[in-house]
């Protein structure tokens, strides 16, 4: 009697999982379009506090043995309960080379070449980690997965490190086989100008070998989402490489080839029943954008864009300009913090230390960002990482506010200095005063602390004047008792003076000299 009442348990049990499974199968079968597009809006929405970009670097300069360790070692392994809420991982090269496994584009398995030492592919494992089954966009997608990250791939839309004589560029640059086999798809002559590399988007066969190593990697891995590096590097047609605006005819076939890219992650997230997102860094200027090929507010008013990125290596307006172009179509905006790369040792230094990127990213929270990114910063032990995503916590550190972080940036095909709105005070873009030519500038304060505090206003001059001769004012009230600390004037100043957002300050010269300001910022330290 035990034995039949057993097995008809067994077999009730066993229709109960057969009718699950299909139910589930049908359910899962019935994954629309709409359904598909209802979680990417919410999935674009959730919260990211930090978003971390790693180059992908690390299988040709920084893995020391093929294991899955030796990938994550080295710029993962620390992250894992950090405020990272999102890693993007780059694995493009020079547009057509890959540190993943590819069919389409070439692995990148090149040594340093004989006669150009630079050191950073002599080491290179990419291939030999592939082979063991160490594929890296897999091993990085799985650590983030484990650690309950989003993880995208990152394509860097027109990469020309392989442009040098040097460095990155003769190891790049040989086993490119699509670029060397067809020197038609690229923009000049090797060595004529920096962005020779970089190929032209007004080819129909470039727009497709993009649009195919995109969807290798949606078709292969598991990715969130992808990110399309509109910064790596921003010349795109011939237009901009000969300086000029670009054509509509280019303007459009940039668009035609985002809304290509839109459909494909719609077909191949409604296979695997799960969202692939797109995410752009661009520029912060929409009119610049546009002038260089990429019409941003077109492809936020179509729904191409899932999260927009913006700056690099140059700023051109308020972070607050680029929040409320995105928030009006309903996308969420991350202000791009990259490192500082003026000319000037000692000021670049002060720009890269934590103080100063406390200092950005609490400004980048006060305008209303939703959340911070960061790239070109590898140490993943930073205590950065649980730090800048949280603006309450950032209140009570010390900061450091900069006119000018960037300062004019780097130049690339279309002139970008024309569309910039905001300071460019730095040792190598000063302002020169004379007694009818008084100065102003500003710089944003993100966050006004609640406890005691220490602000010092610190200015640097060239020029030969005694400071009794200089008129400072700090959001038009006038500082004084100024104290010469090295190469710095600095004010005590009190807390009522400065304000959240943005601080004026002048400069004027009361005898007949001329100095150069070359630098300018707040120093907040807490004295509690």
């Amino acid at each position: 009697m035990i034995k039949k009442h057993t097995f008809g348990l067994c077999l009730i049990l066993t229709m109960l999982v057969a009718l699950s499974t299909i139910a589930s199968a049908q359910i899962k079968s019935q994954y629309t379009l709409a359904d598909l597009r209802r979680e990417r809006a919410e999935m674009a929405h959730k919260k990211r506090r930090l978003i971390y970009n790693d180059d992908g670097n690390e299988p040709f300069k920084l893995v020391k043995e093929i294991s899955a360790k030796g990938i994550l070692a080295s710029r993962m392994l620390g992250l894992e309960n950090s405020q990272v809420d999102q890693i993007v991982y780059c694995s493009s090269h020079a547009w057509s080379l890959f540190t993943h496994d590819t069919k389409i584009g070439t692995v990148l398995t090149a040594k340093d070449e004989p006669g150009h030492p630079s050191g950073i592919f002599t080491n290179n494992l990419t291939g030999e980690l592939i082979a063991a089954g160490f594929d890296p966009l897999k091993v990085v997608v799985d650590f983030g997965h484990q650690n309950r990250k989003e993880v995208f791939w990152s394509m860097r839309m027109n990469d020309t490190h392989d442009g040098s004589k040097n460095d990155y560029g003769p190891a790049l640059f040989k086993p490119n086989l699509l670029k060397n086999t067809h020197p038609e798809y690229l923009m000049g002559k090797p060595y004529e100008k920096n962005s020779w590399s970089s190929v032209n988007y007004g080819l129909a066969v470039v727009r497709d070998y993009t649009f195919r190593f995109i969807q290798e990697v949606c078709r292969n891995y598991d990715v969130d989402g992808i990110e399309l590096d509109f910064f790596r590097h921003r010349v795109f047609f011939k237009s901009t490489y000969q300086g000029q605006k670009v054509t509509l005819e280019e303007l459009t076939e940039m668009t035609a080839l985002i809304r290509q890219v839109r459909k494909m992650t719609e077909t191949e997230g409604l296979k695997r029943h799960r969202p692939i997102l797109i995410s752009m860094r661009v520029p912060d200027s929409k009119e610049y954008a546009k002038d260089i090929g990429l019409d941003i507010e077109t492809w936020l008013k179509e729904g191409l864009v899932d999260i927009m990125v913006v700056s690099s290596y140059i700023q051109l307006n308020p972070w607050e300009t680029s929040i409320a172009l995105g928030h009006q179509y309903g996308i969420p905006v991350y202000p791009s913090l990259d490192e500082c790369r003026i000319y000037d040792k000692s000021a670049k230094a002060i720009r890269s230390t934590l103080q100063t990127y406390r200092g950005r990213a609490a400004s980048a929270w006060q305008a209303g960002a939703d959340g911070v990114y960061l790239f070109n910063f590898f140490n993943p032990k930073s205590p950065l990482w649980n730090e800048l995503g949280d603006s309450s916590k950032l209140k009570g550190l010390d900061k450091n506010y900069f006119a000018s972080i960037l300062g004019v940036g780097d130049k690339a095909g279309l002139n970008h200095v024309t569309y910039n709105h905001i300071p460019t005070l730095n040792p190598d873009s000063p302002i020169r005063i004379t007694a009818v030519q008084p100065a102003e500038t500003y710089f944003i304060c993100g966050l006004i602390p609640t406890k005691p505090t220490r602000l010092t206003l610190k200015l640097q001059f060239i020029g030969d004047t005694d400071m009794r001769n200089l008129v400072v004012k700090l959001n038009g009230r006038l500082m004084g008792n100024a104290v010469k600390v090295k190469d710095w004037l600095e004010f005590e100043v009190e807390p009522g003076s400065v304000i959240q957002g943005r601080n004026k300050v002048e400069v004027v010269i009361t005898d007949k000299n001329t100095i150069m300001w070359t630098d300018l910022y707040l120093q907040q330290k807490n004295t509690y």
